[in-house]
């Protein structure tokens, strides 16, 4: 069975998980304008990158994952910040949502 990927507004479909791109939209410089979401193709496989931290975050940590089916590989890099009250991008599937798909985790960190 191969990986089925689909093409959607702000990103990709893939075995029925979303990766999307996002941000605020305004046209001010709030807080909300700092944090976003962008997911990118590569040669084999897609990789999701979002910021949730702003400049007064203080309880920043980098998390993220790498899963793979075949020879597709999906790569997850988050900056995130505990005490965060605003996020305008989306949000990376969990990596127990990838497991349950069959995919393999190949990576995982919390630094």
């Amino acid at each position: 069975m191969s990986v089925q990927v689909q093409k959607i507004p702000g990103g990709f479909r893939i075995d029925g998980l979303e990766l999307k791109s996002g941000r605020c939209g305004c046209t001010s410089i709030a807080r909300c304008c700092y944090s976003w979401s962008r997911v990118k193709k590569r040669k084999k496989g897609y990789e999701f990158i979002a910021k949730m931290t702003a400049p007064d975050t203080k309880e920043n940590h980098d998390w993220g994952y790498t899963v793979k089916k075949e020879d597709v590989v999906i790569t997850v890099k988050v900056e995130d910040a505990q005490d965060k009250e605003i996020y305008s991008g989306y949000l990376p599937p969990f990596l127990t949502q990838w497991n349950e798909r069959g995919w393999e985790t190949v990576g995982r960190k919390l630094w």
